[in-house]
């Protein structure tokens, strides 16, 4: 009973208290998130260090890559994250995703802004520490602990498909080393890189 009093009184509060202030749509912003490369940004791969597989007797090294993803059939365009990779040359597997990242564009008004991350909406205090890059323009995000992914374990797993059962170490060296942001360097894409 006291649930459905306190929820009904919300209810009042928000019909009667929004209009007198204007509609909310009004009062707030909404910054949704996009691939990097669409706001002509990109990580700096070149910085990340490389790792070794101790478990190849030639030289056998990590290498990073990005790639557009979608986190489901339903997502919107706009909705497409940009994941880093850790691609393996000496492996018969396909990219292994380490990070997902958005671009957000930042608030141009004096509205409060928030910013949607799959269908749910935070304050930028609530992302502060996930942002890999700022500027005065944008802002760019970690996002992957907001998304429907598995964790890296899991993810760790599609990607081996049962392959590879031993020595499974430094994926996980990888995946600390990326968290860290240590070495993540945004930079603008090259003109001639453009999308048209």
């Amino acid at each position: 009973m006291g649930q459905k009093l306190l929820a009904a009184s919300v209810l009042l509060i928000i019909i009667f208290f929004l209009p007198a202030c204007g509609s909310l749509e009004e009062q707030m912003e909404i910054a949704k998130g996009e691939p990097l490369e669409n706001l002509n940004l990109t990580f700096d791969l070149a910085r990340l260090k490389k790792f070794h597989d101790p478990n190849f007797y030639y030289p056998a090294e990590s290498d990073y890559e990005l790639l557009l993803y979608n986190v489901d059939p339903n997502f919107s365009p706009e909705g497409s994250v940009t994941a880093l990779c850790l691609q393996c040359s000496n492996l018969d597997i396909p990219p292994l995703p380490l990070l997902y990242f958005q671009a957000f564009r930042k608030n141009t008004t004096q509205k409060q802004l928030f910013l949607e991350i799959y269908y749910r909406f935070f304050t930028p205090e609530d992302i502060e520490p996930y942002i890999v890059y700022e500027d005065e323009e944008i802002a760019v995000v970690d996002v992957t602990d907001f998304l429907p992914v598995p964790d890296f374990a899991e993810q760790l797993e599609l990607c081996l498909q049962g392959k590879y059962k031993h020595g499974r170490n430094w994926f996980t060296e990888v995946y600390k080393y990326v968290k860290t942001y240590e070495d993540l360097k945004v930079k603008k894409i090259k003109d001639s890189f453009q999308r048209a």
